[in-house]
């Protein structure tokens, strides 16, 4: 009898334990999805999501603000093969928005937030960097895939060409009562979308003209801070060489404007390195022992790489400008590996 009585307790239980179950059911695997404009949140209430594997559209599910991971995904991430292959097709709309990324590793379907973004010139927006990312287009969408258990975060970005009417023009209106460093943030953004270029790239070059004669920038003086230099550094890779003698010029200045150059200067001689001895050429010996000794401090002494593709470069070149850039870039470097070792 007491066997009976505790075998139907057990069966008792475990009838209440699936009753409990079926009204808590475990949660679902479930991504988030946010919205973002240069960085400030809008909402997604129309969001549309379709996600395809080779030809086939995997059907999707939608919960508030999110998507259920659909099951096959689970399987695609079981097998590291499949992890590794580009094979997931994600397509996502909010509003006027569409963000296509046609060729996406499985991982990004694991349980997490998925961050939509659109960033346009200035590029302020904290979840893809600064403006050094932004060479190519006048504005970027992305994803900031976070997986619940992946590390790290990764982005995907898209470059666009186009400049959108509406942006463009509200930034034409703006500019004209602007001032301070709201002007010259404008002054990058419509240069960016080719809007009187001209006009507002020598604005900023005349700004930092300005910048570089009055006293030391104090840290508080954002007009004359790191994002001038930014802009145009930025401005030259974009495609305008005019810039490139210029941002040579000033380069042993210490204004915050351009604090940054010595990074800059290595970019310059690593990637466009016949460009960069024929604008030391125009620079007094002075000079272009400044620029070669920063890009060696500030880049080369941790990037060994880069120093010997600039090192053999200059080597092959000879003759004095580029045999005294290799002398001073390897100083520089050296001096400041040793001084690493010796912490």
């Amino acid at each position: 009898m007491l066997y009976v009585r505790q075998t139907l307790a057990e069966i008792a239980l475990s009838l209440i334990a699936s009753a409990a179950s079926a009204e808590n059911p475990a949660p679902r695997p479930t991504i988030k999805v946010t919205f973002s404009i240069d960085g400030t949140s809008v909402p997604c209430d129309d969001l549309k999501v379709e996600l395809r594997i080779g030809k086939l559209t995997v059907p999707v599910e939608s919960v508030d603000h999110g998507f259920v991971v659909p099951p096959i995904f689970a399987k695609l991430y079981t097998s590291p093969k499949s992890r590794r292959k580009n094979n997931v097709a994600i397509d996502l709309g909010c509003g006027d928005y569409n963000f296509e990324f046609p060729g996406e590793y499985p991982v990004r379907l694991q349980p997490g937030v998925w961050k939509l973004g659109v960033a346009y010139p200035p590029f302020r927006n904290n979840e893809v960097g600064g403006t050094s990312l932004f060479e190519r287009g006048t504005w970027i969408s992305y994803v900031v895939w976070e997986c619940n258990e992946c590390e790290p975060v990764t982005v995907s970005m898209i470059s666009h060409f186009d400049s959108p009417a509406s942006v463009v023009e509200g930034f034409r209106r703006e500019q004209e009562g602007a001032s301070g460093e709201r002007a010259r943030d404008i002054a990058y953004a419509l240069a960016v979308f080719n809007v009187e270029y001209e006009h507002n790239r020598d604005y900023l070059m005349k700004l930092l003209h300005t910048c570089l004669s009055g006293p030391e920038s104090s840290p508080g003086d954002d007009l004359c801070d790191s994002r001038l230099g930014d802009y145009l550094i930025n401005l030259y890779w974009r495609g305008d060489s005019e810039l490139l003698l210029p941002l040579l010029r000033v380069a042993d200045s210490q204004s915050e404007a351009i604090e940054d150059d010595g990074y800059f200067l290595a970019d310059l001689l690593d990637r466009r390195a016949p460009e960069a001895l024929r604008a030391l050429q125009g620079l007094s010996i002075e000079e272009q022992q400044y620029v070669c000794r920063e890009a060696g401090t500030d880049e080369f002494s941790i990037d060994s790489p880069k120093l010997e593709r600039v090192a053999k470069f200059l080597r092959a070149e000879g003759g004095d400008v580029a045999l005294r850039c290799l002398q001073a870039v390897q100083t520089a470097a050296d001096g400041r590996s040793q001084r690493m070792q010796g912490k």
